[in-house]
């Protein structure tokens, strides 16, 4: 798998996927917004890009970029450096030096349309307002460590299945699909 980004203040082309080598390009930029795109990683099946205004997250085979800068100043990104064995991500910026952040993010606000399979975590709270089309076999896990608000806007249509739970990063989820009981979850 290859992977590009775009600086700049064209829209809808910032981030970019090859799976055959670069013979061909995937336009990935969904929601991220219209800034330039500095730098990328990816650790643990997801994606992060530093931007002009903060860092934001993506599942691989989602298509929506979470922000994930946390308390983390309006500054530009100039470099993600993904530590595995200590499970966090160090950002360079421009002018306010060196920050880590865990993989897991304390709160997570979900605003845009979701699809696919969705698999949630954050320590605190997650939030989400957000319209999930569905399908047969989608799956959506919410997992929130204080809990998880469902806002007015928030819908999930027929034939997906949503589990709402309260629990923290360091709680594994349940596995998708895999129809076993977890405490404190509410399905749907």
């Amino acid at each position: 798998m290859s992977i590009i980004t775009f600086g700049g203040f064209t829209a809808d082309t910032k981030v970019y996927f090859s799976s055959n080598g670069g013979s061909t390009w995937i336009n990935h930029t969904y929601n991220l917004p219209n800034v330039p795109i500095n730098c990328i990683a990816t650790a643990n099946g997801k994606v992060y890009v530093g931007t002009d205004i903060g860092i934001y997250r993506r599942n691989i085979g989602e298509s929506t970029w979470v922000d994930i800068s946390d308390n983390l100043p309006n500054t530009i990104i100039t470099e993600i450096m993904v530590d595995q064995e200590l499970g966090n991500l160090k950002v360079a910026t421009f002018g306010r030096g060196v920050w880590q952040f865990d993989f897991c993010v304390n709160d997570i606000t979900l605003t845009e349309k979701q699809e696919g399979d969705l698999d949630y975590k954050c320590n605190n709270i997650l939030t989400s307002s957000s319209i999930i089309p569905g399908s047969m076999d989608n799956t959506v896990m919410l997992q929130g460590g204080n809990r998880v608000d469902l806002l007015p806007g928030f819908v999930s249509k027929a034939n997906s299945t949503l589990i709402a739970k309260t629990a923290g990063c360091d709680n594994p989820s349940m596995p998708l699909h895999d129809g076993s009981s977890v405490d404190n979850v509410a399905q749907f």
